[in-house]
């Protein structure tokens, strides 16, 4: 790139996967040579890690999730930001909606990207209506999983020819490797916010199914966290839960490191970053049959299995989880989780993937009629 091009990344969660993709992806546009600037709550970890970036400009918008009067403030701050931008690339419904709505209103749709993270419509199917309009108002759409491009095609959102997959990436200096710990006390963790759509109430009635020699630790924090404290008193196994609340990054791959098997319950899920990084550390997981798991963990009896997906019967996890702890299988699987991440889901390989998608936005010209709605596969 022989000259500075303006990137204006705009996504609006605190927590969690999305500020933290975002986050990743900023060192490698920087060294791309993009002039980087990110639009954000400045409660988000993603405002304080831009902050270590001399040369990325902040720009705060509010972290409202739901529709609310802060809107009108989000997109007036937002239309000169993408007005200015040579690429526009928003994270999440909500960011999404407005970037791209601001990318509408000053004619750059053609330099807009979007990536929904898990569509909005899977929880509030209210929202599909907005998300077929809203999606003539990008350029490209990125697909964390295939699954996730083809429930919107199945969906009425947006063209084959306009989505790009491009898996989620994890660092793999970071979350490395150790052996699978094979102790009298099986540890399983889960990292993820104690909120919808995530499902820790099937985890701890599975829990209650197995032995006394099994724990658990859940690492993350959220509205659902007095009433998950209250089931596992229910169920009687407030001794085996440890609820470690939200732990600053640096601390993640120290607790997954640390399990026996990591477990990750949904509703629903465009693919996992958490159960990536579990995977980067060689361990087996645990997931929900649900959105792109199937992408991400190899089931079965071969040598490429790194897990057990299942339903959300407590039953059928509690079954799951002793097959995974049953003997050395969890190592097999561990060896090979770790392996996968390596071959398919590195960190520079959603880098470079993301990097390419911004050369041809900036670079090939996309015929304006092509831009008009498409239903359907």
């Amino acid at each position: 790139m022989s000259a500075a091009k303006t990137l204006l990344l705009v996504a609006q969660p605190l927590e969690a996967g999305v500020p933290h993709h975002v986050r990743d992806l900023m060192p490698a546009a920087l060294a791309d040579g993009w002039r980087v600037e990110v639009a954000c709550p400045p409660a988000s970890v993603l405002w304080s890690a831009a902050g270590t970036h001399p040369d990325v400009a902040r720009h705060p918008i509010p972290a409202a999730r739901a529709p609310s009067p802060s809107d009108a403030r989000s997109l007036a701050r937002l239309v000169p930001l993408v007005q200015r931008a040579d690429v526009v690339h928003a994270h999440s419904s909500k960011a999404g909606l407005l970037a791209r709505t601001a990318a509408r209103l000053t004619n750059k749709v053609d330099r807009c990207v979007f990536t929904p993270h898990g569509w909005s419509f899977w929880a509030y199917p209210v929202f599909l209506p907005v998300e077929r309009i809203a999606a003539r108002w990008a350029r490209t759409i990125v697909a964390v999983s295939a699954y996730e491009r083809d429930a919107a095609l199945d969906a009425g959102v947006g063209r084959r020819d306009q989505f790009a997959v491009i898996p989620n990436g994890v660092d793999l200096q970071r979350f490395l490797p150790s052996p699978v710990p094979h102790d009298p006390n099986d540890r399983l963790v889960m990292v993820a916010r104690l909120a919808p759509p995530r499902r820790h109430d099937v985890v701890l009635r599975a829990l209650a199914q197995l032995p006394d020699t099994v724990t658990l630790d859940l690492v993350g924090d959220g509205p659902r966290r007095a009433e998950l404290e209250a089931l596992a008193a229910q169920l009687g196994i407030t001794d085996r839960v440890t609820f470690a609340g939200e732990r600053p990054t640096t601390e993640i791959a120290g607790h997954v490191s640390g399990a026996a098997c990591v477990v990750h319950a949904s509703e629903y899920e465009g693919a996992s970053l958490g159960v990536l990084e579990a995977m980067a550390c060689g361990r087996p997981v645990v997931a929900s049959a649900i959105g792109g798991m199937d992408e991400l963990v190899v089931t079965g009896g071969g040598t490429d299995a790194t897990g057990e997906l299942c339903d959300h019967d407590p039953a059928a996890w509690a079954a799951a989880t002793t097959k995974v702890l049953t003997g050395n299988r969890r190592h097999a699987l561990g060896a090979a989780a770790r392996k996968r991440a390596e071959q398919r889901f590195s960190l520079d390989t959603m880098r470079s993937g993301t990097l390419a998608l911004y050369q041809r936005v900036l670079t090939e010209r996309e015929d304006p009629s092509q831009l008009r709605p498409h239903l359907g596969r």
